[in-house]
């Protein structure tokens, strides 16, 4: 499969090269700054960012706005970057990276300022957005590939969180972003268009990550009035989550540091700065940090509890065993008791993939999802999930629900 993709991406990259020179003119070395700096140049495209060496830049953002502004290399040569990157990561990556067939990614505990993993050698993360790697990914002979992802799981952490009544209203409809659009325009549920839900969801992240409303309007692909008029409208409806985030900000503004839902501490210094632009940010952190860092925990400690229904006698520590005492005493109860054949090989942000036996997939699917969406000790924020199932990572079949 690796050695048909990469006849494929050669070919593909080879004529992304020949687009490029028959609009330059000549041919040169894309992979070259130097290079790739003077064609813009001669193009007489406007550069207002420079390297530490005081040369003019030519990295993602400054092509990103040469794109937007109409510079046709610019637009090729991001389509080129991301297809080398596949190209040398993955297809010509991972050939040295399996040992026997399997891929051994590293997860690190670490790697985020607020708990959330990250992943490396490779990046299972990145894998996840590439559908010709992706279905590289297949479940051993006689098991299959569950995967199980939590739906907007941030912004059910934030309801949770916020304690916002509508908010929490929103979470146990069938649809979060839809409901929140007619909340705030009063229009029915079922109403809600696409390009509505698309814009209700892209402001709603945004808000969450702290994103200007000039930035908002250019994610959503609206006009800044447009995104103030829905900026004011989430607040003035959902005025609990609007108390709770401004709560957020008197906190680490007096203190310096905010905690997650699980008790994770991350430190913001800068939030004394004589800078506002750089005390704006820890702001904007300091909210993100609490809903992101308690959503990654929720997710964590929900694998754990996988992990040990599928493993027993492997939760070790005293800690796992209460967190799976309690979990089957309470939810899965005589569900419990019978030995499942499986084990998770892997998680990417809210979700968690496990390889299953055939023939116990119909049983085990009930039990996985209420491990990952019963509430984590006090923690009882209305999560729900999409699950999916398959041999191929990249060509699982989602389950209607």
């Amino acid at each position: 499969k690796l050695n048909k993709l990469k006849v494929k991406y050669e070919n593909d990259l080879k004529k992304l090269d020949n687009k490029i020179f028959e609009i330059v003119g000549y041919e040169f070395n894309i992979n070259s700054e130097d290079q790739l700096r003077d064609i813009f140049k001669y193009m007489g495209a406007k550069i207002n960012k420079f390297t530490k060496t005081g040369q003019l830049s030519v990295d993602e953002e400054v092509l990103e706005q040469l794109a937007a502004e109409g510079n046709k290399v610019a637009k090729l040569v991001i389509e080129r970057r991301r297809l080398f990157k596949i190209y040398s990561t993955y297809i010509m990556g991972l050939k040295k990276k399996h040992c026997d067939g399997i891929i051994h990614s590293s997860l690190n505990i670490t790697g985020t300022e607020t708990g959330r993993l990250s992943s490396s050698n490779p990046n299972q993360q990145n894998i996840a957005g590439n559908k010709d790697i992706k279905d590289l990914i297949i479940a051993r002979d006689g098991y299959t590939l569950i995967q199980m992802d939590l739906k907007q799981a941030e912004v059910r952490m934030f309801a949770y969180l916020s304690k916002d009544d509508k908010l929490m209203e929103a979470c146990l409809t069938k649809d979060i972003y839809s409901s929140m659009w007619a909340d705030l325009f009063n229009k029915k549920a079922e109403d809600v268009s696409k390009s509505e839900r698309k814009i209700a969801k892209s402001i709603i992240l945004g808000i969450l990550y702290g994103m200007g409303i000039k930035r908002l309007a250019a994610n959503a692909g609206i006009s800044i009035s447009k995104a103030q008029e829905f900026w004011n409208k989430f607040f003035a409806t959902y005025r609990g989550a609007h108390m709770w985030m401004e709560e957020v900000k008197r906190f680490v503004k007096k203190h310096g540091y905010v905690v997650n839902a699980f008790g994770r501490v991350r430190h913001l210094y800068h939030i004394f700065s004589d800078n506002p632009e750089v005390r704006a940010e820890a702001e904007r952190q300091a909210v993100n940090t609490i809903v992101q860092s308690s959503t990654s925990d929720f997710v964590l400690y929900s694998l754990q509890r996988v992990h040990g229904v599928l493993n027993p006698p492997k939760v070790s520590n005293a800690f796992g065993q209460a967190v799976i005492a309690e979990f089957v005493t309470k939810v899965l109860k005589d569900t419990y008791k019978r030995k499942f054949d499986g084990h998770i090989i892997m998680t990417i942000h809210d979700s968690g993939i496990v390889e299953c036996k055939d023939e116990q997939v119909d049983d085990f699917i009930p039990v996985m999802e209420k491990c990952m969406t019963a509430p984590v000790f006090h923690v009882n924020a209305p999560m729900r999930v999409d699950i999916a199932v398959g041999k191929r990572w990249g060509s699982l079949n989602e389950l209607e629900r």
